[in-house]
């Protein structure tokens, strides 16, 4: 995504590439809505976040492991731990914010990052 262009686009698209995926995985409607909440909190993160200064890549990869969904994002924004940020005491009050990343860790069976070649790596697994 190039920096001057629109968010809500680069959204928008990953939330499409998982419903494709899902619809041709055959997932439930409760691991689809699932799935839907995480792409959509961690991508709008690294786009409204992550890349001011330069244009941003994000790879979304989907795999089904038997009843398991394993979903990574990798981003080449700034670096930032999605999975340090666990000290939620509720919403923002000003901007109303913080409560996205508290959904996708509760939604998670596992939640895991990695920073590697310049780029943020996370790794869930739904079940």
């Amino acid at each position: 995504m190039a920096k001057d262009d629109d968010p809500s686009d680069a959204i928008v698209a990953m939330i499409d590439q998982a419903r494709d995926f899902a619809a041709s995985a055959d997932l439930d409607a409760q691991l689809i809505g699932r799935l839907s909440v995480i792409v959509e909190e961690l991508v709008s993160n690294i786009v409204r976040h992550g890349g001011y200064d330069h244009s941003v890549t994000i790879e979304l990869a989907l795999r089904r492991t038997g009843p398991a969904l394993e979903i990574s994002i990798r981003d080449d924004s700034a670096p930032f731990d999605p999975t340090q940020a666990n000290d939620f005491a509720g919403p923002d009050p000003v901007s109303g914010g913080g409560v996205g990343l508290e959904l996708v860790r509760r939604m998670a069976s596992k939640y895991d990052y990695v920073r590697e070649n310049d780029r943020n790596c996370v790794r869930l697994v739904l079940e």
